[in-house]
């Protein structure tokens, strides 16, 4: 972070440059600023800017990031095959009790409001755990069916 110096609106705050296009990126800062102004080079370096997208990510409360774009188009793509296949393997799980009162309350509530389908829903919750923990989706089933289902949760045992 640029230091001793006073900060201009449109600056780069990692750097100090002042570049055509600013990018408000989720890094949280020691002054307890949840977000950061950051030039295009310091928003890659932060690992809080998508090329494929061209866009910063989207934040998360324990201080993970991702693109949204990606997760969209990856839940596009194979949401509800993931989802499919987590419960599958959930079926055979000896915490299969456990996994699905939770998941069961959860899907309840988020199925009611985005109207999608439970597979999807479930697709859509590994996919986004799975890039902010930078892992695979299918790292994300394994984790909670070895460590339950509280490892889908940001800031839970084993994120």
């Amino acid at each position: 972070m640029v230091e001793n110096k006073e900060h201009r609106f449109g600056e780069c705050e990692i750097c100090g440059s002042d570049p055509k296009v600013i990018n408000i990126i989720p890094k949280h800062q020691e002054n307890g600023s949840l977000i950061t102004l950051a030039c295009e080079n310091c928003a890659l370096d932060a690992g809080m800017y998508c090329v494929n997208h061209a866009r910063p990510h989207m934040g998360f409360e324990d201080g993970t990031s991702a693109c949204k774009f990606c997760i969209d188009d990856d839940v596009e793509e194979r949401g509800s095959k993931l989802g499919s296949q987590f419960y599958h393997e959930v079926e055979k799980s000896s915490k299969k009790d456990e996994i699905l009162e939770f998941v069961g309350i959860w899907d309840e509530f988020v199925t009611a409001i985005t109207l999608e389908s439970s597979h999807k829903v479930m697709g859509r919750a590994l996919i986004t755990g799975a890039m902010r923990r930078k892992i695979t989706p299918e790292e994300m089933i394994k984790g909670t069916l070895e460590n339950g289902p509280a490892f889908l949760l940001p800031g839970s045992s084993g994120f």
